[in-house]
């Protein structure tokens, strides 16, 4: 909601709109952070073995370029 002068030309006040809701429960979302934080540390595991990889693929690039 807007509060607009209109000798101003202006805006001099507004109200935001209410949030929305999510419609989920406690229990719904404790069990949805949970699941996040399952798939972020699937993902923080995924991304370690890379970059662990990372070097070899590198050497490797290096000695094709090599030859």
């Amino acid at each position: 909601r807007l509060t607009i002068d209109p000798a101003l030309e202006a805006v001099i006040a507004h109200e935001p709109p209410p949030r929305p809701r999510s419609g989920l429960g406690l229990d719904e979302a404790l069990s949805s952070l949970g699941g996040q934080a399952a798939k972020r540390e699937q993902l923080f595991k995924e991304q370690l073995k890379a970059e662990q990889s990372k070097g070899k693929v590198l050497d490797r690039k290096f000695q094709e370029g090599l030859k």
